[in-house]
């Protein structure tokens, strides 16, 4: 069935939410669009976590509780994670500050100039 997941609106989107384990909990996901398709899948929902990337293919979603006796949610996805990441380790950030800061400790310094450490004190002044 040739169709695009993103052309379709979402119809409904609900989650059966298990009990957590440590930091995630299961998730089983069911998610139906416009035209009718249903997706049905399995997952882990965790908390967000500041300056963690999403992993890849990840989703973070707004999940609000349909009936406080049942443990099924509404999900409201907030953002796409962008897919395969770009690189392995933290995330790269380099602003003007950093910049600035990195040319003032390790540019040349100019080679006429030599950094003298002060002497050290005078132990018979005492």
């Amino acid at each position: 069935m040739g169709r695009s997941s993103e052309s379709n609106r979402i119809k409904r989107d609900v989650a059966l939410v298990g009990t957590k384990i440590g930091d995630v909990a299961p998730v089983l996901r069911y998610k139906e669009d416009e035209s009718g398709h249903v997706d049905i899948k399995v997952g882990v929902a965790t908390s967000v976590q500041d300056g963690k990337a999403l992993a890849p293919d990840a989703e973070l979603v707004l999940m609000t509780r349909k009936d406080a006796k049942q443990p099924f949610y509404n999900v409201d996805v907030i953002a796409k994670a962008d897919g395969e990441p770009q690189h392995s380790g933290p995330a790269r950030v380099t602003t003007e500050d950093y910049r600035r800061g990195w040319d003032r400790i390790f540019a040349q310094l100019d080679p006429d100039h030599r950094f003298d450490p002060p002497p050290p004190p005078d132990e018979s002044a005492n």
